[in-house]
């Protein structure tokens, strides 16, 4: 079964280049991470945005800027993989084995946010 991961984000430079920079640990378990931008919190980072994006072949960034929940419909309507991980910007994954962990689930039942899973 392929595999998304679709995150809300405003775009700000430094949570972005994080999530960014922690997805390394385990962009070779998906197949694609939507990327929908609720809104830009400043017209300056527009290019660095996309500039950053572009260094990950798996990134696809959606520029609608609808406003949340929007946003994310944009990027579920997008989507054409099998499993989808709704997740924000300021969720960092370090442990890979977590991600394989709620994809396994989502294959057997419907899931729902973790709140209470901080591991």
């Amino acid at each position: 079964m392929t595999r998304a991961v679709i995150i809300g984000s405003d775009a700000f430079p430094f949570t972005l280049r994080y999530w960014l920079e922690v997805f390394k640990l385990w962009q070779d378990r998906i197949d694609k991470v939507y990327l929908a931008v609720d809104f830009w919190a400043d017209s300056a980072i527009v290019g660095y945005t996309r500039n950053l994006v572009k260094k990950f072949t798996k990134v696809e960034l959606i520029e609608n800027a609808r406003g949340w929940p929007l946003s994310l419909n944009d990027a579920v309507n997008k989507s054409t993989e099998d499993l989808l991980l709704v997740m924000h910007d300021d969720t960092l994954i370090f442990k890979p084995e977590k991600l394989d962990y709620y994809f396994e689930l989502a294959e057997n039942e419907v899931v729902t946010p973790p709140y209470r899973d901080w591991e």
